[in-house]
């Protein structure tokens, strides 16, 4: 039922408080940041009580929840309370391990003012407009670490894909195109060499430089159909080197194949990958 409001905060501006008590303010943004919490999620708890088959006592549920803050061993005499107690906690814990300034206090502070029916020193209104402009700035934040994660990967992998390619280019079969592909001859087949207009039945085997498999028409049993254009650059390429009942290895460097954007699960950025492909049958629309 809290899901909604489970996404991690990021930083907050102080703002005034609203129905303010003499006695609480609201000081810091961690402060406001907790309230607001708290606010939220004791607004949807009241709602969930009103609707519960059996009748709740507020006071004893409000007692086993406050007794979560305090300590992890406390026996579960307030069921119900001590139960949302335990998993809010643990989400504040989850916040606090990502760097996230949320103050506890007043996050219980509102989230018990809410289910006593008693004044709070923000509205819900306030409180869901600064929940969405934490919830922007987080995830703001978390895009770019993503895509500075991305980015050290495809570094990375450059790095390690180029150091692959110039080891594999010393082995005496292995051949380099002017693009910079990769491949090996284990058989050379008869006929016509295949075009760009052609379309090719082929079996084949992708595998990363670390020799993970991740795809195989041998495995799936069904040979793959496709137009000669229709498939990554060091594809196309080797293709037209090769003729019906040709099987090479290619060694595709990453800018032929998938580049910087990765593919899938298993290709990440940069990734070289290598291939083995024979070709089943080819057919060519002005060859007769």
């Amino acid at each position: 039922m809290m899901k909604k409001y489970i996404l991690i905060l990021c930083c907050l501006l102080s703002i005034s408080a609203f129905g303010k008590k003499k006695d609480k303010t609201l000081a810091t943004p961690a402060d406001s940041t907790g309230y607001a919490y708290g606010l939220l999620n004791g607004a949807e708890m009241a709602e969930g009580i009103k609707k519960f088959p059996h009748k709740i006592e507020m006071k004893a549920f409000i007692k086993g929840f406050k007794a979560t803050f305090t300590t992890d061993t406390t026996k579960r005499s307030y069921e119900m309370g001590l139960n949302f107690g335990i998993g809010l906690k643990e989400q504040l814990e989850k916040m606090s391990k990502e760097g996230i300034n949320l103050d506890k206090q007043a996050c219980q502070d509102a989230l018990i003012a809410v289910l006593s029916e008693q004044p709070t020193l923000l509205d819900k209104e306030n409180a869901e407009k600064l929940w969405t402009e934490v919830m922007n700035t987080y995830r703001e934040r978390k895009q770019k670490e993503i895509e500075e994660q991305k980015k050290a990967e495809a570094a990375k992998n450059l790095a390690e894909g180029k150091a692959f390619l110039t080891e594999k280019e010393k082995e005496p079969e292995v051949i380099k195109t002017a693009s910079g592909l990769l491949y090996k001859v284990l058989k050379q087949g008869e006929g016509p060499l295949i075009t760009s207009n052609c379309k090719v039945k082929v079996h084949y085997t992708g595998k990363l430089i670390d020799g993970t498999k991740f795809d195989s028409s041998y495995d799936r049993g069904k040979p793959l159909e496709i137009g000669v254009t229709n498939v990554i650059k060091g594809w196309t390429e080797a293709l037209q080197l090769m003729n019906k009942g040709s099987k090479y290895i290619l060694y595709i460097p990453a800018e032929l194949a998938y580049g910087e954007r990765g593919a899938g699960r298993d290709i990440k950025p940069n990734s070289v990958l290598e291939f083995e492909i024979e070709i089943i049958d080819v057919t060519c629309p002005d060859k007769k």
